[in-house]
């Protein structure tokens, strides 16, 4: 065997993990034990710490020090978008699993995700049920991930399993959504192709509650610019969608069904807000296709 060769095969993994940290020295131990755990050990995870001016970087180093799976990376603050496209572009994964550097995997993630991407090449994003931890906690159960009800309601997991080849093609987060739901842009970029998508039926993500999430905390103006910048982004994918989306949202069966499977109240008034922006926005872009 080629010397190429040999190094090709010891950098080879099948699951690379990335993890994003910016100031959060307080958690990041957890997450990192938690990648440890996995009980599937063909793995790697890149640690890239956004710019943190607290002791991310010594922690991060000592699990270098622990497992020579675990990579590390540092830049200046760019901003969750470009960490994990950066650390993504340095990955030597088949698959992809992005995770904050606050949140939990359980250590039976890996070793149930993989086998069902491996099994079918269709399969573009395998996720779970989430369970929420911190400020505030619960079990989230959620429905099953389609198209129709990805672009109706950004119902999505930012911890999913993805192929790096799939997230290259689309061309990976984007710079915009930097202020948040870079994941539900991605994952209809993923989907829009016609390729298939899983839940696991367990709660194997634990996702971290705080006060400032990026997402949670949007404006509304914000929360406004990012969906309109999705729905243009895909505007043929809506367009084709559009009467059906009318429909259900005039008689509400579509939400209703959603809620009820999530069987969460908050999900409800959220999805019927963000539902409501989709509808005016869509009806501007309407007049780029003449109708």
């Amino acid at each position: 065997m080629e010397v190429n060769d040999i190094l090709n095969k010891m950098d080879s993994c099948v699951v690379s993990v990335i993890v994003t940290c910016y100031n959060q020295d307080k958690y990041i131990a957890e997450t990192l034990d938690s990648v440890l755990s996995q009980n599937y050990p063909d793995w790697e995870c890149i640690i890239i710490n956004d710019g943190s001016s607290d002791q991310s970087e010594v922690i991060a180093k000592k699990y270098i020090e622990k497992d020579n799976r675990f990579k590390y990376i540092y830049q200046q603050n760019q901003g969750v978008v470009a960490a994990r496209n950066n650390a993504i572009a340095s990955s030597h994964g088949k698959y992809i699993l992005p995770l904050d550097g606050d949140d939990i995997i359980d250590s039976h993630y890996l070793e149930l995700a993989v086998p069902i991407m491996e099994a079918d090449d269709k399969m573009c994003v395998v996720y779970c049920d989430v369970e929420l931890f911190g400020s505030k906690s619960g079990i989230i159960k959620l429905p099953p991930l389609t198209l129709r009800n990805i672009l109706h309601t950004g119902c999505c997991v930012s911890t999913s399993l993805f192929r790096k080849k799939d997230f290259d093609v689309v061309g990976g987060y984007k710079q915009i959504m930097n202020k948040g739901w870079e994941d539900w842009e991605l994952f209809i970029s993923l989907m829009e192709k016609g390729k298939k998508v899983h839940k696991i039926n367990k709660t194997l993500f634990y996702y971290r509650m705080q006060d400032n999430s990026r997402s949670t905390g949007l404006s509304p103006k914000t929360a406004s610019q990012m969906i309109g910048y999705i729905v243009s982004a895909h505007a043929i994918t809506y367009y084709d969608e559009y009467s059906k989306l009318i429909v259900d949202y005039e008689n509400r069966s579509f939400i209703r069904e959603m809620a009820s499977l999530c069987n969460e109240r908050r999900f409800y008034v959220r999805m019927a807000k963000v539902s409501v922006s989709i509808m005016r926005i869509t009806k501007k872009l309407l007049g780029i296709f003449h109708v």
